[in-house]
């Protein structure tokens, strides 16, 4: 299936996945749940749950 195929993410998965993916890893995941309102480890758990294959498998 194509990324394109995918379903979109919510908002506030899409602008933490775009901050940390633009910043070429310049930002701190840690920052980047923060502004996010979540924990670190509840960030990720949200990428894995409702992401494609290849976003998930990046290194949070």
């Amino acid at each position: 299936m194509a990324l394109l195929d995918e379903p979109e993410l919510p908002k506030s998965l899409d602008r933490s996945w775009r901050s940390l993916t633009t910043s070429g890893g310049a930002v701190r995941v840690d920052d980047i749940a923060e502004r996010a309102g979540l924990s670190r480890q509840h960030l990720a758990t949200r990428f894995r749950r409702s992401s494609p294959r290849s976003m998930s498998d990046s290194a949070l």
